[in-house]
């Protein structure tokens, strides 16, 4: 086989590409495609779509690969040149957030001027960069962003150089040349570091954005499964071949879900041609295949679960060369059927999975076999058991339930000394509509601890007459009304039983505030805050207290809202804003869903994951509940966050200074 290289030259007019052999520099093949400027914009405003390079880029090669009679599996490496100083916005999910701004872009000039006021003029400029700002580079242009689009400033996650861009297509990493780099006004040309006094005059979060520097004979990375994909099967699978063999990747962040996703575009299409590639043993065989491959192409297969589907699961199953691939394969088709009937699966299937031993316990606990039923819960209601164990099997049958587990789960709930298995069996018992539940959880509930609390007042809140039970022990005072948490009383609204609305508006009326309300507390708030400064290190426990369960910040904390680390902390309005009324500006992705089962159940929380089979939908309980889509009567979005409102009430003004002061910390604090 021939060992080919890419030259791609990305300029403003056209992207250019040749094909060369790598023995004796021969040209093979070439190919170009022009591009425009964006047309109607400004005086001195100059920008061009991105997507406009990616698409001359893939017709470029498309065209020299012809030329040249090659495939994409010749292809050895891929150099990439284009213009400078340029700014491509990305938001964290590695999308363009608007037209890149180009070289020869001068609309910037005065964002060049005060950038350059801050570091003291034209010569502190260039004693701190050497180099003067100006409006061809990209320092001007982010600081442009900042000032005439806000929001999509908030938006951004990565600076790149139109080529890098391109580099970021083909790789996945976000990285920049030196040379390139000392184009863009923000590095020390003397150091070889990024100026953060710079960086400062234009916005105290940039540092964090931009990419990581690298010398010229460094690669960029390894080409990017995202290449694979838009290329037809023929070509796509020798580079996707290539790209699971190399072993190398196996512990990187990035490429071996990239490889997937190149993989995964394949299947739908062309099933065969995909399974085709694991007929060599050898596929088998490497660890990024074995970690990150084969569940997932199992999951694949089972979740679409057509007959043609689930006949591909059995393919591989019966290719499977170890028990230790079989055993990963059986992994991956169990998660794919959380919270689905395993009846009717065709007989190839099951042939194949006894075969490797019938499948493993928990399948068969699935398929609601009485023996490993009867076994799950002896194990379940030992004490002495593995823990692991015991809250495996207790999920489980929460996700296939059995009548039989009820008093097993009660039993957990009443008599567990610890908090896990307890949580798992109250989540387990959600799917379960039976009258023993609300009556005996009702009986520990005012023992609980708070997180547990909020668990069960969600299972309790989930049906109409568990709700009803709930809010007449509020109304008899049995229960305090503070043990009621915001959470619970939000899901409790969604109701349309009249009983339980009458005993909410009795106990929980708190009707929603005004939009000039709103307005009036976030000026308030925003006068405490810049009143006197508070303490990061008292705010931080606070943070702990009320937000640490729900968001991260600085790599720690939960995982139900979106992570703080990278979020606009400095803008103090839209802080403010976000914690008075949440609803007001919904992250993409965490908006709140009401799922309404066809027996009477509700859940709220934003959606984790779907396919044509179930709904995962995560609470602000911090449970995932997996739904089967037969089960399900209604699901709609909420138009609201689940988040909610009102979280800075019980704080006086100086608690409120102290958790702002930690909310908008730049590192970590270490006590």
């Amino acid at each position: 086989m021939r060992e080919l290289i890419i030259g791609i030259d990305s300029g403003t007019q056209s992207t250019k590409a040749l094909v060369v052999d790598a023995n004796n520099g021969k040209v093979l093949g070439e190919g170009a495609k022009a591009h425009r400027l964006i047309g109607g914009l400004p005086a001195g405003a100059k920008e061009q779509h991105p997507a406009d390079w990616i698409d001359a880029t893939q017709a470029g090669i498309r065209a020299a690969l012809k030329q040249a009679k090659a495939t994409a599996g010749e292809v050895r490496a891929i150099g990439v040149s284009g213009q400078q100083h340029g700014f491509v916005p990305l938001d964290k999910k590695g999308a363009v957030i608007r037209p890149a701004k180009l070289w020869c872009d001068t609309s910037t000039a005065a964002e060049c001027d005060e950038i350059m006021a801050k570091l003291g003029g034209l010569k502190g400029s260039i004693k701190e960069l050497g180099n003067a700002v100006l409006p061809g580079f990209t320092a001007g242009k982010i600081l442009w962003l900042k000032k005439h689009e806000p929001k999509n400033f908030r938006r951004l996650a990565t600076v790149l150089l139109p080529h890098d861009y391109l580099n970021f297509w083909l790789t996945g990493n976000a990285v920049m040349e030196y040379g390139d780099a000392s184009g863009t006004a923000l590095l020390n040309v003397r150091t070889r570091k990024w100026s953060r006094k710079t960086l400062k005059a234009i916005d105290t979060g940039l540092e964090a954005k931009l990419p990581k520097l690298i010398s010229s004979d460094q690669p960029a990375g390894t080409l990017r499964a995202a290449t694979a994909k838009r290329l037809p099967v023929g070509q796509a699978l020798p580079i996707v071949r290539a790209l699971l063999t190399h072993d190398a990747d196996a512990g990187d962040i990035y490429q071996p879900l990239m490889v997937w996703w190149a993989l995964e575009s394949k299947v739908a299409a062309h099933p065969g041609e995909v399974l085709g590639l694991f007929a060599d043993e050898l596929i088998w065989q490497t660890s990024l295949v074995r970690e990150h491959v084969l569940s997932r192409l199992m999951r694949r297969f089972a979740k679409a679960g057509s007959r043609a589907d689930l006949l591909a699961s059995a393919r591989l199953f019966e290719m499977a060369p170890t028990a230790e691939s079989a055993k990963i394969l059986m992994a991956g088709f169990e998660q794919a059927y959380k919270g689905r009937s395993m009846a009717a699966l065709p007989e190839r299937l099951m042939a194949a999975m006894a075969r490797h031993g019938g499948g493993s316990f928990a399948l068969g606990l699935r398929r609601g076999e009485a023996k490993s039923v009867d076994e799950a819960l002896r194990v379940i209601a030992d004490v002495k058991a593995d823990k692991l164990t015991r809250l495996r099997y207790t999920e489980i049958l929460g996700e296939a339930p059995n009548a039989k587990a009820i008093p097993v789960l009660l039993g957990i709930v009443k008599n567990e000394p610890g908090t896990d298995l307890k949580r798992a069996a109250l989540g387990a018992l959600k799917p379960y509509n039976d009258a023993r539940i609300s009556a005996a959880v009702l009986a520990v509930y005012g023992e609980l601890p708070d997180g547990l609390r909020k668990v069960a007042g969600m299972l309790l809140a989930g049906r109409a007459d568990w709700a009803t039970d709930f809010l007449r022990t509020v109304d008899t005072g049995e229960l305090a009304v503070g043990l009621v948490s915001a959470e619970v009383i939000g899901l409790l609204r969604s109701h349309r039983d009249g009983r339980v609305g009458q005993l909410l508006a009795k106990h929980f009326a708190g009707a929603a505030t005004d939009a000039a309300k709103l307005e009036q507390e976030i000026q308030r708030l925003a006068k405490v805050v810049t009143a006197e400064p508070g303490s990061p290190y008292e705010g931080k426990k606070l943070y702990a207290a009320s937000c640490a369960a729900c968001h991260r910040l600085f790599e720690q904390g939960g995982q139900i809202g979106p992570d703080l680390t990278a979020y606009q902390r400095d803008d103090l309005d839209t802080m403010l804003l976000n914690i008075i009324n949440p609803s007001a500006e919904i992250r993409e992705g965490y908006e709140n869903f009401l799922l309404a089962t066809k027996d009477g159940r509700l859940a709220s929380g934003f959606l984790v994951d779907q396919d044509n089979h179930s709904v995962v939908l995560r609470g602000l309980d911090g449970q995932d509940v997996t739904f089967a889509r037969e089960a399900i009567r209604e699901l709609k979005a909420q138009g609201m966050s689940l988040m909610p409102a009102g979280l800075l009430a019980g704080y006086n003004d100086g608690q409120i200074r102290d958790l702002m002061a930690y909310l908008r910390s730049s590192q970590p604090l270490n006590n």
